[in-house]
């Protein structure tokens, strides 16, 4: 009988602790789900509620409200100065979701999402032409148009990626010192500001002379400034892939600089439509025609368009996913010179934004021997010209064979 009782009980036992990790294990899980994925903390019911000359939509969770919308009336909104709190608690985050995509997401659903707008609810899309983008609700558009000062209180510790995407240029912005957010995925630099600054010192980012820098000055995340002219700081030893750099005319990169973050495959590949200018005196980099290579492994680093044409310096040797420097939807011809023998296939077409991928691009390659393709994607696209040397054709044609196979009938060949 105390066998049976016995046995009774420890049954009962290993019942309960089975109970309990299961319950530890849904509950750590939840957790870990929760820290994945901050946005599920939220309430998904969005309440809306008026302050000032704005109307903000949010959603309330355990540490605060998240606004997700501001609607801007038709009363005196030239500031917009968000509120610290709304129904009782602080506002803690601004932003429709966007960061919920990964950063290192390349598919497009990255960007036909439904829920992708700006904090305004506006919206980005382009006409038939593919060549006008186009703002939409126009009427916020043009409400948005009358915002001169942003003004971020302190309360605010994350905002998401594309907050302020599609605004106009040339207002001021004001940031709280107490930010958490990595700012170079949020593109912030993707607007030219007029003023950008932190309400007191962030302990990760310092803006200097427009630009935005990592707390030691040793790294640039691209320029929120508008400036006639601008110098990146002389500290500074890397500029970040993950910025822009648009707001000027002309850019000057100091002998500090000896890393220019390689844009990759799928970056944003225009680096600045500026004219950019090396110190002569910098290590590793040089200017010609425009463009910016690494004088070590001569690999081109940013290609300049002049005019729609992009004549690789004489001084590279490779090229793959380079920057852009100039204006690229009017990019139309590429001129390759024989000291490059090492070509990426993304390499032409990530520079054409808009009209030239429908009208074709000419690609002179000046060496009498091909030089080497990589990767299975096809560089070139239906309407293209390739130009090469006067009896190198057919070796062109038979060493690219699996480059071109796919459209060998809508490219057009010439020789020179």
């Amino acid at each position: 009988m105390e066998r049976k009782k016995g046995k009774g009980i420890a049954a009962i036992c290993i019942a309960v602790a089975a109970v309990i990790c299961v319950y530890n294990g849904v509950s750590y899980f939840q957790k870990k789900q929760c820290a994945d994925n901050p946005y599920k903390e939220y309430a998904a019911k969005e309440k809306s509620r008026k302050a000032g000359s704005f109307e903000y939509t949010y959603r309330t969770g355990a540490e605060g409200v998240w606004i997700t919308k501001i609607t801007p009336s038709d009363e005196d909104i030239s500031v917009l100065k968000i509120p610290s709190k709304l129904a009782g608690k602080k506002v803690v985050r601004l932003g429709n979701g966007n960061g919920a995509f990964k950063q290192e997401d390349t598919s497009d659903t990255m960007w036909e999402a439904e829920n992708w707008s700006n904090i305004f609810g506006e919206k980005c899309s382009e006409d038939s032409t593919v060549e006008n983008i186009i703002i939409e609700p126009k009427d916020v558009y043009d409400r948005v148009a009358q915002i001169k000062e942003i003004d971020v209180p302190d309360t605010v510790q994350w905002i998401d990626l594309g907050l302020f995407a599609y605004v106009q240029n040339g207002k001021v912005l004001r940031l709280p010192a107490g930010l958490k957010t990595k700012l170079e995925d949020t593109g912030l630099t993707g607007v030219k500001w007029k003023e950008v600054s932190f309400s007191g010192e962030n302990k990760n980012y310092k803006i200097i002379d427009g630009f935005l820098c990592s707390k030691d000055g040793k790294t640039v995340y691209g320029l929120l400034e508008e400036r006639e002219e601008s110098k990146i700081p002389d500290r500074v030893e890397m500029i970040s892939k993950k910025g822009n750099y648009f707001g000027t005319k002309e850019m000057q990169i100091p002998a500090s600089v000896t890393e220019i973050e390689a844009a990759g495959k799928y970056g944003n590949h225009n680096f600045t439509e500026a004219s950019v200018r090396i110190a002569k005196d910098n290590p590793k980099y040089a200017e010609k025609n425009g463009s910016i290579y690494d004088k070590t492994s001569g690999e081109l680093v940013a290609a300049y368009i002049d005019n729609g044409v992009i004549n690789i310096p004489d001084t590279v040797k490779r090229i793959f996913c380079p920057w852009y420097i100039g204006d690229t939807t009017t990019f139309r011809r590429m001129a390759i010179p024989k000291s490059v023998t090492f070509m990426h296939t993304k390499s032409g077409n990530d520079v054409r934004n808009n009209p030239a991928g429908h009208t074709g691009t000419t690609y002179v390659f000046e060496g009498r021997t091909p030089l080497h393709l990589v990767s299975g994607v096809c560089l070139f696209e239906e309407k293209d010209t390739i130009v090469v040397p006067k009896g190198c054709k057919k070796e062109y044609q038979e060493k690219w064979r699996g480059n071109i196979s796919r459209l060998h009938h809508k490219i057009s060949w010439e020789e020179k």
